[in-house]
């Protein structure tokens, strides 16, 4: 029997599971991303500042000459990719009964967890823009300037397919473990090996490769995904 299509829209489904459409998902995942890196570099820069006996501003222009910036970058988007990765939807979650009493069903699930996606990967690139806006007029430089941030940006998509991959673990508890370690492992990794690369030979060409493989990653890691919940979870 053909499974029932849903009425709704990407962005309707999603809202459905999480309470909001994809545009104020964007922006609210984009801006957690954003107040967690100004805090991140504003704690460093007072931390250097004290220990050094610098001024604030003088503390920032040592971070730019160090790739610490660039590093603590990856961690925003990391840490937001596994919050909405692992929200539960399992039968004995929350309302996970009566979200399979939707209309359209299991394609309303499926169109959600596509606008979650879409959501991470362009929060992602609001991120990275906004980050690269700070280091521009020298309010939160790095060293490695865009190309870090287009490091931060191709390194999220990676590390989205990859903690895709997890959620086919069964275990709760080792779910949710190895999802965090694997997120924020291959977001700063990636993100890290890029930043040496540029450091090397000063080519975009490794982000835009990285940036491929990991979007390609991501869409069947996510159809991978799917396919196992509704054949062993939708219904259980």
């Amino acid at each position: 029997m053909r499974e029932n299509k849903s009425p709704l829209t990407v962005s309707q489904a999603l809202k459905v599971y999480t309470g909001s459409g994809i545009t104020i998902t964007i922006l609210v995942l984009a801006a957690y991303e954003c107040i967690f890196y100004v805090g991140a570099y504003a704690s460093m820069a007072l931390v250097i500042a004290l220990s050094d006996g610098t001024s604030f501003l003088e503390a920032i222009a040592n971070i730019a000459e160090t790739p610490a910036g660039d590093c603590i970058m990856a961690f925003a988007p990391a840490l937001i990719n596994c919050l909405i990765l692992l929200v539960p939807n399992d039968r004995n979650a929350p309302r996970g009964k009566l979200f399979r009493t939707f209309k359209g069903g299991f394609d309303t699930f499926r169109k959600s967890r596509v606008g979650i996606y879409v959501s991470a990967a362009l929060a992602a690139l609001i991120f990275s823009l906004f980050a690269l806006l700070l280091d521009i007029t020298g309010l939160a430089k790095v060293q490695n300037s865009i190309f870090a941030e287009t490091a931060v940006f191709v390194s999220s998509l990676s590390a989205l397919g990859a903690g895709t991959l997890t959620l086919l673990i069964r275990s709760d508890t080792a779910r949710g473990f190895i999802s965090v370690i694997v997120c924020f492992a291959v977001n700063a990794g990636v993100a890290i090996a890029l930043n040496i690369l540029t450091t090397l030979n000063g080519s975009i060409l490794p982000h835009i490769v990285v940036g491929i493989i990991g979007a390609v990653i991501s869409v069947i890691a996510a159809k991978a995904y799917l396919s196992y919940y509704k054949k062993n979870l939708w219904d259980s």
